[in-house]
């Protein structure tokens, strides 16, 4: 039977940092200082001088006879969840961020596998704190409007100062950038930061400065992507059709319509039904979506590990109480997890953030308590000694279906060994409230990510405040910060991983929280689709996607 489940990736929501929308009203933006200097010689990053590459393993539809037929030009996709905002600066980390690139550009893309892929740049000269970015030529906005380094330079000031919101771009020295030419311009840092280049980037989408107004900015687009929007209705749909005048490879689509429908079982309603090509789905629905004759399903590793943190307030039984962290730990059942939480499409965590980073080192899996896995026992002694059976401990979540039932799952573990849990359910509108205020709950079920190990447990630190939700010290964080301030800023990766390697001891020693394992977006598409790449952020790319009868 199908069951009602919210959608797995909603999780990002739950890790990026609360967006606002500004209040209306126009910023004067200091103009960026100009020199004339020759362009820098050829980038040693260059890696993929096109847009994309579109899969034509089974291309357009032929009659009996051998004469094309006419293909589709339209496609239904249904996203999870709108911002309430069409401004790119403010939709990073939901889904709708994909349809926006559509409309929008970023100066290079990267791939799942780390390569770049050139956009409005055609090559850049990186040094660790100082970029030379080369800008394709012959581009213009929607409205006509040439792409110059100046829309650059603006760009990268509003992303350094959106209004309401934290930086973006917390590295760049924005009074040092430099428009040297139309298609030249230099940024520089005020240090290096691993995994700059391919963490953010990739989101600034390019801005018109001459047409740019920051009171429609919400509801207006402007961008030099394939794709213009002519249809907004707010929570409901967006439908973007294709520009005639687009400067790189024109999309085979001519028109694609986005449905919001933040239900699991809405989307799997709309298949059913025909009315969505494309949607991603719970994992409680992948059985029954896989059995639908005219889909595929496709599951992603997104770099991503379902997580359960726990709360470092004063106020919380885990302050202070190193024997209190331990016990719980030992307690989950995380074979089991996977197995009814993700229906065995997830795979135990092997050390405490997502396996697969470009950084990750052999000697770092299955340590401590990544090796040994439940021990009840342990935990039952643990919790005896450190007081938790005298204790009613609250655990939060989102509110998704997988999160809900590794609520449900831990409860009945720690039941197991005498410790009673209250499960907080929230909604999306509440969730932010509770994650960041760690004297809320006890236990919290969220999710670590990042590009790289060093990443991982950057973001954590940096959203998680400390580690743990909050900026109460603990036991071994002196050491860690130090070691994750060295770390991330020195270019030399042998220092950078002896680093890391410190720092996932400490965490293993502390227990600040518990990997629990490593999953999968699910996706359902056409079957007559194809030309589906992914974008690292693990958006789909829209503009490539196309019918093959």
């Amino acid at each position: 039977m199908k069951k009602s489940v919210s959608k797995i990736l909603a999780l990002l929501l739950v890790c990026v940092i609360t967006l606002s929308l500004a209040a209306c009203g126009s910023k004067e933006t200091p103009e960026a200082e100009k020199e004339t200097a020759a362009p820098a010689s050829p980038s040693a990053t260059q890696k993929t001088d096109s847009v994309s590459t579109i899969d034509t393993t089974k291309d357009s539809a032929t009659s009996e006879t051998g004469a094309p037929v006419a293909v589709k030009d339209t496609l239904v996709c249904s996203l999870t969840a709108d911002s309430g905002t069409l401004d790119p600066m403010f939709n990073i980390g939901y889904d709708c961020m994909g349809a926006l690139r559509c409309i929008y550009e970023p100066l290079f893309d990267v791939t799942p596998e780390g390569e770049y892929v050139w956009v409005l740049a055609t090559e850049i000269d990186m040094e660790p704190t100082h970029w030379t970015i080369h800008l394709r030529e012959g581009v213009t906005f929607a409205n006509g409007n040439p792409f110059t380094a100046e829309d650059v330079a603006f760009t990268i000031y509003r992303a350094c100062n959106r209004p309401g919101a934290s930086s973006l771009l917390t590295r760049v020295l924005f009074d040092e950038t430099k428009v040297i030419d139309d298609y030249t311009l230099e940024v520089f840092f005020d240090i290096y930061e691993v995994g700059m280049e391919t963490g953010t980037w990739p989101s600034i989408y390019m801005f018109d400065k001459e047409s740019f107004d920051e009171a429609t900015v919400p509801t207006e687009t402007m961008g030099t992507g394939p794709y213009r929007m002519t249809k907004m209705v707010t929570n409901s749909q967006w439908i973007i059709e294709r520009r005639d005048d687009y400067w790189g490879e024109a999309p085979k689509l001519r028109q694609i319509t986005f449905n919001f429908l933040s239900e699991a079982t809405q989307r799997v309603n709309a298949l059913d039904t025909g009315e969505t090509d494309y949607t991603s789905i719970a994992f409680q629905d992948l059985e029954y979506c896989q059995a639908m004759p005219d889909y595929e399903v496709i599951l992603r590793s997104q770099g991503y590990a379902k997580s359960m943190w726990f709360s470092n307030d004063p106020g919380s039984a885990f302050f202070d109480n190193l024997d209190a962290r331990k016990a719980v730990t030992y307690a989950i059942d995380r074979e089991g997890i996977v197995n009814i939480a993700y229906g065995g499409n997830a795979t135990v965590s092997r050390l405490p953030v997502a396996m697969g980073k470009d950084d990750q080192q052999d000697e770092w899996l299955d340590k401590g308590y990544y090796g040994e896995g439940q021990n009840v026992e342990l935990a039952k002694q643990l919790a005896e000694s450190s007081g938790l059976v005298n204790e009613t401990l609250t655990i939060v979540n989102n509110g998704s279906a997988d999160s809900l039932a590794c609520c449900e799952l831990i409860q009945e573990d720690l039941r197991a060994i005498g410790v009673t849990v209250e499960i907080i359910t929230t909604d999306p509108g509440s969730w932010f409230t509770y994650i960041f205020d760690a004297s809320m709950w006890d236990m919290a079920v969220d999710f670590s990510m990042g590009d790289t190990v060093l990443g991982a447990l950057n973001r954590t630190n940096a959203i998680g405040g400390g580690m743990s939700y909050n900026k109460h010290p603990w036991d071994g964080d002196e050491e860690f910060h130090t070691l994750l301030d060295d770390c991330k800023g020195n270019p030399d990766e042998a220092a950078r991983i002896e680093g890391t390697t410190r720092m996932l001891e400490i965490i293993q020693e502390t227990y600040l929280w518990v990997a629990l394992c490593d999953i999968y977006d699910a996706y359902v598409i056409n079957a007559k689709l194809r030309g589906f790449n992914w974008s690292r952020s693990g958006s789909p790319t829209y503009w490539t996607i196309y019918w093959t009868e």
